[in-house]
């Protein structure tokens, strides 16, 4: 997405199917999109990767990216839940109804709810950064829509795919 904030940053994404990966196609990926980013003034490049794949850490050490901030995923067993605390959750929930809508749309906001969502999306600002050198991520409806456009574009072609 281009816009006002973070000029400096470029971010990507590398995927290999496990079949084709250590055969290069990465750094070739990487050669495509570094030289484009340097072209259009960037920096510095972003990405993530998960220990699902190892590979993809250990690919990016290789080609000198170092780690700026790190997540985790936790999982709780449905036998390991401690039931009073989920039922304390759900009354607090009940409490809170009146404060809150929740919303699910499958394609585009609907323009009634436009603002209110470009205002829950500010909440990212809020999130630590580590040592990412980032600026603040600033949404407007104007650019949810163009965020929508391209992930309705980008869905376009697998949903093609299905109905060959």
């Amino acid at each position: 997405m281009r816009t006002g904030e973070n000029q400096h940053l470029g971010q990507f994404e590398i995927t290999v199917l496990p079949e084709y990966r250590r055969q290069g196609l990465g750094r070739q990926f990487l050669a495509v999109i570094a030289e484009t980013a340097q072209q259009e003034g960037r920096r510095l490049l972003m990405t993530n990767t998960t220990d699902r794949i190892p590979g993809g850490a250990a690919f990016l050490t290789r080609m000198g990216a170092k780690k700026g901030l790190e997540a985790h995923t936790n999982q709780l067993r449905i036998v390991d839940l401690d039931r009073g605390k989920l039922a304390d959750w759900l009354a607090r929930g009940q409490r809170s109804l009146a404060e809150f809508d929740l919303g699910f749309w499958d394609g585009a906001y609907p323009e009634e709810s436009l603002e209110a969502v470009a205002e829950l999306y500010e909440l990212i600002n809020q999130q630590p950064m580590g040592e990412l050198d980032v600026e603040d991520d600033h949404a407007t409806p104007e650019r949810l829509r163009q965020m929508e456009s391209q992930s309705l574009c980008a869905r376009q072609p697998a949903l093609d795919l299905l109905h060959h």
